[in-house]
């Protein structure tokens, strides 16, 4: 009795260049166009309007600007990287404009309250 033949060899594939085994790395897709004006909008916003309250008027512009190029981004995501500046230009222009509506609601309580001791007669 005779011992089966052993089965032939696996062919292997090309053998890569020397001191690459992997391919070449694919360089990342850029960020969607705003998303870093967003981004300095925002903390400009947020660092002034800490500072002068004044920067704050500028928050919801970079509200809009990172969600139009979060949107951007979603739309065509083989195109362009999703979240990061986008996503944060968008966090700190809501967080600018919470501040920017307090702001607003206390100027106004303060001039009712200002109007109204200055309107009424005093007794004395």
């Amino acid at each position: 009795m005779t011992a089966p033949t052993p089965p032939p060899p696996m062919p292997l594939g090309p053998a890569p260049a020397w001191g690459h085994p992997w391919p070449a790395p694919v360089p990342p897709r850029p960020l969607a166009p705003g998303s870093t004006a967003g981004l300095v909008v925002g903390i400009v916003a947020l660092a002034g309007g800490l500072v002068l309250l004044l920067p704050l008027v500028v928050a919801p512009l970079a509200w809009y600007l990172g969600a139009r190029a979060h949107r951007q981004a979603e739309r065509e995501p083989e195109r362009w990287r999703p979240g990061g500046p986008a996503r944060t230009a968008m966090v700190l222009g809501m967080v600018g404009s919470g501040l920017l509506t307090l702001v607003f609601l206390l100027a106004v309580v303060v001039a009712t309250l200002t109007w109204v001791t200055i309107a009424s007669p005093s007794p004395y």
